[in-house]
């Protein structure tokens, strides 16, 4: 792991990765495994190996370190390059030394093949042959994890993942504009695995583990285990998809401080004169701003400004949770006045006199509900006029920005409750200029962003980059979310919503349709007219009547909305079981909304009753008397592919169970129950088709639906219309409603 890069003072020592024994043995890579009498059992079963572990474990790392790197170099390299005994260890440990040496003469004899047709058929049949070789290693790393987790020791597994990773990304530099490997070396995050361990054990939010799982590489996961984050919340509630720690509770939250035992008691609450601030938001295009000042006897003072009356401005973004807001009026400690004011007149060395700046916690009326509203409804132009936005965040404030990379500061920034809250995605996303501030200074992410990625990489420095850019893919998915550009396709706008929302939290619910009328354009008010329990459903109803609902909506694995004609619709996009919202570029069969429910145009199934296996299901509880449910009624599914399911790449595919409630020539009026999977019948290793032959009676067009974890839950049905096109409203108004009886 030595050729993998670390943050500035990392955490813990490097990586040692033991040597198991021996290394490769010779010969082709792709059927090592079967020459050395290596059986699928042997990898891929917990149990009854058929040699002993210790042996198969030494074969795979023979296998997939030495014999990948000699297979896709072509050379053959004494096992001892690769392996050192450090006096302090009682054991020989791996070493990546060499590795980047070994890299660059690869690349170098690569990049020299051409010219002929002899040469570049050499080429091609390297390019084969060096992918097959990763493919075959990740699939083998891919399998061992689901099926063998604790055959091989933590560190040497994710030590096969990261050779991996590195030499793939050497592949797309060697074979420039050819294939790359399309495949992700990050493993599965898992509660007890070494990297999410090392991560835990600093503090981190488990949703914050999410986002770098889902958006990182080995290397950047080694990275950020390694970072030493310092975090003041208690995270033992939350989940990969939601911070708990950062919810507020409106009746104990409190202000705090700048710094504990503040200028020894006698800082003041500091508040703005709510009528001068109502006036202001009156007026059109006038947004209230902060003048602060202190005197040299150091009493402050704060005045409220027009934002028509100034040639710029800094807006302000921060997290509640941080303790910088107020929840009962408009007012603010003044040492927090004061650290603003000088972070603020800090990024502009060159004025002269105060810097005005824009700060919820002062310039945004708590009463009367009409400033409230006023401010709701500028809230967009606020950040979007602001010449920069400045986040504050209490995990900066302590960390001294020039003794850190580019890279490691964007990755910090990944980490910060800032990055996992609602409202400050759409300040990251409106701001001209995005600043951090560091305990030393604000950090342009913007402008280190375009550093990172213009950096000249000379052809001596292949290697070096080949370790950075799996760390950097990660650098440029948090930044790219947080700078997050709204597509010119107004269908597309949900996808890249839902996708930087998967992470996100609010502590007010109700909050997240006001979100979606600021970032989607939609009317402000008609939200803000409604009951918070309905703003969702408004929200919905907009996004219908401007085109832009996503097709996929219906088939999001999130609680939906309980009101007829909108039991489709996901109650918050504030949920990564939203996933299926992220496609773009979607089927141009847009649905329509209606008040019945959503039109859409899909492949389905209509199922009969009497087509149901034995019509009844059994449960048993608390394992004494059985019990047995006979289904009634009738059910259809809807598939979200629109390709028929023989061309489908993978065994299975996603779509959503329903009853129907009435059939018209065209149209079918159904209610979803529930999110399903359809599974190929003769796929032998998945779930629930053990009775796939029985269930399927030798009728070739049957179509069977897995519908739960039991295999036994198997609906067996034909196919409506023979594939032709499902046209349906998927809402639940009852026929009575249709019929007008």
């Amino acid at each position: 792991m030595d050729h993998l890069p670390l943050p500035h003072s990392p955490t813990y020592p490097p990586f040692e990765v033991p040597f198991l024994g021996f290394g490769y043995l010779g010969g082709p890579f792709l059927d090592y495994d079967v020459r050395e009498g290596i059986s699928h059992t042997d990898l891929f079963t917990r149990t009854s190996l058929s040699k002993p572990g210790d042996h198969v474990s030494a074969f795979l790392q023979s296998w997939l370190f030495f014999g990948l790197m000699m297979s896709i170099f072509d050379v053959e390299f004494p096992t001892d390059n690769f392996v050192h005994a450090p006096p302090d260890s009682n054991r020989p440990l791996l070493t990546t030394a060499y590795l980047p040496s070994l890299t660059l003469h690869w690349i170098q004899r690569v990049r020299a093949l051409g010219g002929t047709d002899d040469a570049l058929s050499e080429k091609a049949d390297w390019h084969a042959h060096t992918l097959a070789c990763l493919e075959k290693t990740h699939s083998v790393l891919v399998r061992l994890q689901a099926y063998a987790p604790k055959l091989l020791p933590e560190e040497v597994f994710v030590s096969l993942l990261a050779l991996g990773e590195y030499l793939a990304t050497a592949t797309v530099v060697a074979f420039e504009g050819w294939k790359p490997p399309a495949l992700h070396w990050a493993p599965s995050l898992a509660a007890d695995d070494i990297l999410s361990k090392r991560l835990r054990a600093q503090g981190c939010c488990s949703s914050q583990i999410g986002l770098i799982w889902g958006k990182g590489s080995v290397a950047a996961l080694y990275f950020a285990s390694n970072l030493n984050i310092k975090s003041d919340k208690e995270h033992e509630r939350c989940n990969t998809r939601k911070c708990e720690a950062r919810q507020i509770n409106e009746q104990s939250y409190f202000t705090r401080h700048a710094e504990e035992g503040c200028r020894g008691g006698t800082c003041q609450h500091m508040q703005s004169d709510q009528g001068e601030m109502l006036s202001i938001l009156r007026r059109d295009d006038s947004i209230p701003l902060i003048l602060y000042t202190r005197s040299e006897t150091n009493q402050s003072n704060i005045q409220i400004v027009d934002s028509r009356d100034v040639d710029f401005y800094v807006a302000i973004s921060h997290v509640w949770s941080d303790g910088m807001g107020n929840n009962k009026n408009n007012s603010i400690w003044e040492c927090q006045l004061h650290y603003l004011s000088r972070a603020v007149e800090s990024l502009y060395p060159e004025a002269k006199g105060p810097v005005p700046f824009w700060f919820d916690t002062i310039c945004f009326p708590l009463q009367p509900d009409e400033g409230y509203q006023l401010a709701m409804q500028k809230m967009k132009a606020t950040y979007e006029d602001a010449d920069k936005v400045l986040v504050v965040d209490a995990s900066l404030r302590c960390v001294d920005e020039s003794l850190l990379t580019n890279a490691e500061c964007m990755v910090r920034i990944g980490f910060t409750g800032w990055m996992r809250r609602l409202w400050t995605m759409q300040e990251g996303i409106l701001a001209k200029n995005l600043q951090f501030q560091f305990a030393n200074r604000a950090f342009d992410i913007d402008r280190a962003y375009e550093e990172y990625f213009q950096e000249d990489w000379t052809t001596e420095m292949m290697p070096k980059w080949a370790e950075s850019n799996a760390l950097s893919i990660c650098v440029a998915t948090l930044v790219q979310e947080i700078r997050m550009i709204t597509p010119e396709d107004p269908v597309n706008w949900i996808s890249t919503v839902a996708r930087g929302l998967a992470f996100r939290s609010t502590s007010v619910s109700t909050d997240e349709a006001i979100w979606l009328a600021v970032r989607l354009s939609l009317a402000m008010r008609s939200i803000l007219s409604g009951p918070g329990e309905k703003r969702m459903q408004q929200a919905w109803k907009l996004m219908g009547e401007a085109g832009i609902v996503h097709p996929n909506a219906l088939f999001t694995g999130s609680a939906k909305l309980e009101t007829d004609g909108f039991k489709w619709a996901p109650k918050s996009l504030l949920d990564a079981q939203n996933s299926e919202l992220y496609a773009e570029n979607v089927p141009r069969d847009l649905p329509e909304l209606f008040t019945e429910g959503l039109l859409v145009k899909r492949i389905g199934f209509v199922l009969k009753p009497s087509l149901l296996i034995d019509r009844s299901y059994f449960f048993c509880e608390e394992q004494c008397d059985w019990y047995k449910v006979t289904v009634q009624g009738q059910v259809g599914i809807i598939r979200q592919d629109t390709k028929p399911l023989s061309s489908l790449p993978i065994p299975s595919t996603p779509a959503i169970l329903v009853n129907i409630n009435e059939m018209e020539e065209d149209v079918i009026y159904a209610e979803i129950v529930s999110k399903i999977w359809i599974v190929r019948a003769d796929d032998r290793q998945s779930a629930g088709f053990a009775l796939a032959d029985r269930c399927k009676g030798g009728d070739p067009d049957a179509v069977l639906a897995h519908v739960s974890q039991d295999p036994h839950d198997v609906i067996r049905g034909q196919l409506a219309w023979d594939m032709d096109q499902w046209r349906g409203v998927v809402g639940d108004k009852p026929l009575a409603h249709k019929n007008g009886s």
